[in-house]
């Protein structure tokens, strides 16, 4: 009786004026209930209905416990994948046409493929994905952001059915083609072979920055690892994510050729970035002092110049400290000391390859330091071995 009340059919008993009914008429508390119990896909579905229901979602939808994230970036698409303990759901955002988009979404369960018209597809994706970045409260295990400068559809895999209705139709969305040779893959990258990844790059920095900027607090993350253009896309958003949990983060370069020219030096302004324990740069340069970066744990950054007495600095914080240092790789373009002097201040010295290699065993421990460089490369770097190393030094006393 209470039901068909509530929808607005007239009972056995009683007989009700037909009436307009929202299902925002619904008491908050039910609202409230049935969010609970829908899962994200749902949820993209229910904010299409009413800007009134959208706004009641954002407003009020729980935290999903998402453990990690994952963000590709392309010239004409953006990818996101999502895992928590409930599963793993990815969502691709492509560019088709000139304001449409293509929405792919892949669970345990499902797999399909909706055009959304008049929509761009950066904005789509930040328009459905923006919700989750701006409630999600407990830390994340890992958050990853990539950059490619070219498209790979490939990594969608359309649904079946979809291709099968594509494949029937001559005019597939304004563009002809024959059934026997059509392919939605080959279809896109044609479509979008002359767009460029930093336009898209740039809308999705700014999207991103946004939205993390109108959370209620910095989101916490655990492990980073960012792909960028240029140093800063991450330093952008970087004030936004609480420097005091994150354990690891790598930069690196979206080119697989290095530009030191492009300077990370701004990582040293952020706040708390000290408590950063193992930081990797690759692919950018840095000309802040190499004294400023010799509290990490870990760490892999290019400088322009080391001296003899960089090296015997580090060298000595690992042997003063073999429980917190672990591993350190420093590129250079100069040494400021003359190789022969090097060697002689090191000690005896085996030929590994292209590299030099020193051992240092700490006297009441199996560990032993490894000090290898490189002159071809340019590179120092300092590790830990608990068996015998190509060679070894007599033990240090310290």
């Amino acid at each position: 009786m209470f039901c068909l009340h509530w929808f607005g059919f007239p009972s056995n008993q009683d007989s009700i004026k037909s009436r307009d009914v929202s299902i925002m008429d619904m008491p908050d508390l039910v609202m409230r209930k049935i969010m609970e119990n829908v899962d994200f896909i749902i949820i993209l579905k229910l904010r299409k209905v009413c800007h009134a229901l959208r706004n009641f979602i954002d407003d009020t939808t729980q935290d999903y416990g998402l453990t990690h994230i994952q963000f590709s970036v392309y010239p004409s698409m953006i990818s996101v994948e999502m895992r928590a303990s409930w599963g793993l759901i990815g969502l691709h955002y492509v560019r088709y046409g000139g304001e449409s988009c293509l929405r792919h979404v892949t669970t345990d369960c499902t797999n399909k493929t909706n055009l959304m018209k008049g929509e761009d597809f950066v904005e789509a994706f930040f328009d459905e994905i923006g919700v989750i970045l701006k409630i999600h409260k407990a830390p994340l295990e890992d958050l990853s952001i990539h950059a490619c400068n070219s498209n790979d559809f490939r990594k969608i895999s359309f649904d079946k059915n979809l291709m099968r209705k594509w494949q029937n139709t001559n005019w597939i969305f304004g563009w002809c083609s024959r059934q026997h040779d059509y392919n939605i893959e080959k279809h896109l990258s044609k479509m979008n072979k002359d767009f460029l990844l930093k336009p898209t790059a740039d809308k999705f920095y700014d999207g991103l920055e946004k939205i993390l900027g109108s959370r209620d607090s910095q989101m916490r993350v655990k492990c980073m690892a960012a792909q960028v253009i240029i140093p800063q896309y991450f330093l952008k958003i970087a004030p936004f994510i609480d420097m005091k949990q994150i354990k690891y983060l790598e930069l690196m370069n979206e080119s697989d050729v290095a530009n030191k020219k492009l300077k990370f030096d701004g990582i040293v302004e952020l706040e708390n970035w000290e408590c950063i324990q193992d930081l990797r740069i690759k692919g950018f340069g840095i000309t802040v002092p190499l004294e400023k970066f010799l509290h990490k744990s870990s760490l892999k950054i290019s400088i322009p110049t080391i001296s003899m007495v960089d090296v015997l600095l580090i060298q000595t914080n690992f042997l003063n400290s073999p429980s917190f240092f672990e591993e350190y790789t420093i590129y250079y373009e100069h040494l400021t000391t003359d190789m022969e002097e090097m060697y002689s201040i090191l000690g005896y010295f085996t030929d590994a390859y292209d590299e030099k290699c020193w051992g240092y065993a700490i006297p009441e421990t199996d560990k032993i330091l490894e000090i290898r460089h490189s002159s071809s490369h340019r590179y120092f770097t300092f590790t830990w071995d608990e068996e015998e190393p190509f060679s070894r030094s007599e033990d240090i006393d310290f």
